[in-house]
Parts: C-alpha cells; sequence; structure tokens
C-alpha cells in the first residue's frame, strides 16, 4: 500500500465514521417552544412533502383518507388532496385544493356535467360543508403548528431505533388551556369546539428524524368516556417537488350553495 492511501484511506474512514455519527440521532428539544420553531424552520426549509393523513370522525364513522401533496411557505401550509369515502357528495374521490384563504373542491359529480365549472368554492354553511371542515382538518394534520397545540406540555421524548432512526416527541394538553393560549382566532376555534364536545385532554405524538423534519405525526382528542378521535399524517419524499400551490382560475369556479 502506497503512503497516500496508508494515510488517505485511515482518514476518509474516520471521516465517513465521523458524518455517521453526527446524523445517527436527530437533535434533541427540551421544550414545546423549541421543538415547534425548529420543527417549523426544517419544514419550510425543505418545502414541501407528500402526506397520507387519516382523519377518524368516531367509533361508528369509518375514517377518511387522504393521500396529499403539501407546500409549505408560511403557517398555513398550500394542500392539494384526494380524500377516499365518507364525504357527502356520494362519490368515491374527492380532491380538494387549500390554499391561503381559500378552499377549492373538485368532484366525481361535477366532472360528469360538462356545463358546470369543474371546481367549487367552498365555505361555512355551504353545500359540502363537511367536505370544507374535513378539509381544514386535513390542513391543520399536516402543519407543524397546527399539530403542537399552544400551551401544551412536553411530557416525554423517547429515541426510536430502527434503519431511521427517529425521536418520538409526546405532548399533551387541556384544550381550555389551549383556548387561552391560541396563536390566532383558528386555534381558538379549533380548541373551543373541542371543550364544547368534552374532550378534556389532547394527545400530540410526533416523529422527528435526523433532519428535524416530521415522519408522522398523530393527534388523539380523548373524551370524558374515554373514546378516541385520531388523526394521524405520514410524512415522505421532503423537498422532492419545488411547486407552488395557486387557487383555480376564477373562471373555472362556482360558489356551492347554501344548504
Amino acid at each position: 500500500m502506497s503512503r497516500i492511501a496508508r494515510v488517505v484511506g485511515p482518514a476518509l474512514l474516520v471521516l465517513a465514521v465521523a458524518a455517521c455519527a453526527g446524523r445517527s440521532e436527530p437533535g434533541r428539544h427540551h421544550s414545546l417552544s423549541e421543538l415547534v420553531e425548529a420543527t417549523v424552520a426544517a419544514v419550510e426549509e425543505a418545502g414541501s412533502a407528500r402526506v397520507g393523513v387519516t382523519v377518524g370522525r368516531s367509533a361508528d364513522v369509518p375514517p377518511l383518507s387522504g393521500d396529499c401533496l403539501v407546500v409549505y411557505a408560511d403557517r398555513e401550509p398550500g394542500v392539494d388532496c384526494f380524500v377516499l369515502g365518507g364525504t357527502e357528495t356520494g362519490s368515491s374521490q374527492d380532491r380538494f385544493l387549500a390554499v391561503g384563504d381559500g378552499v377549492f373542491v373538485e368532484t366525481a359529480e361535477i366532472a360528469r356535467d360538462p356545463h358546470r365549472p369543474p371546481w367549487l368554492a367552498l365555505g361555512p354553511g355551504g353545500q359540502y360543508e363537511g367536505l370544507a371542515t374535513t378539509a381544514e382538518l386535513v390542513r391543520r394534520a399536516v402543519s407543524p403548528v397546527g399539530v403542537l397545540p399552544p400551551g401544551g406540555d412536553l411530557v416525554a421524548v423517547v429515541a426510536e431505533d430502527g434503519d431511521d432512526p427517529v425521536l418520538r416527541y409526546t405532548v399533551e394538553v387541556d384544550p381550555a388551556s389551549a383556548v387561552a393560549a391560541a396563536r390566532d382566532e383558528a386555534d381558538r376555534a379549533h380548541y373551543r369546539a373541542l371543550t364544547d364536545h368534552g374532550v378534556p385532554r389532547v394527545v400530540v405524538d410526533l416523529w422527528v428524524d435526523v433532519e428535524g423534519l416530521p415522519t408522522r405525526a398523530e393527534v388523539r382528542a380523548v373524551t370524558a368516556d374515554g373514546a378516541e378521535h385520531v388523526t394521524e399524517a405520514v410524512f415522505s419524499r421532503w423537498g422532492e417537488e419545488r411547486v407552488a400551490l395557486e387557487p383555480p382560475p376564477a373562471s373555472e369556479v362556482a360558489e356551492a350553495r347554501r344548504g
């Protein structure tokens, strides 16, 4: 072996080991505010993700599932989702687009009618109010700020080994306390509704990888009688799709009828 090989070979090995060691475990955060700040920064730097979402309404109603492209630019991510099953449109698959303050839906029913604009703008009290509510639940589920409750307590941080090590953060909150600590009116309305429905506790588990990016989030709203409403998001393909989500052209949008 040449002198250069004897020197460079071990040096490269040391560098490789150091690089692996540097990313062997995600950075550990010790407060909820630190976790939120770091996760939001990592998510916005990545820019986009594919997210599978499951929203379980109750024990008696099958959950809705969605396959989404999510674009992170600010506090409210843009979301383009196909939602399967259980919506009031009667179709097996609906698509909704949530961008800025607008939520738009494209359904199989609309697609069959060539005389109708392909998109409907959704709002409170409209024909598809339930789908509008689902869109907001999904949007909250894919947003680190939406998932992590204001005024919550970081109760556990657990390292989970595997091919891709992650840290699981568990956060608990009393919805009434979250109302008082809410970041904005949307937060207040969300946690006030949980309080009104007799939910004394919300538990959030967030799994974060070595890049500081979420791999999974699970939110459990636990009622006084022990029943759970569970929303889950599974994240993948961070940063692979550099796109900007925009509302449909005004000429392609109709207002949903009032219910």
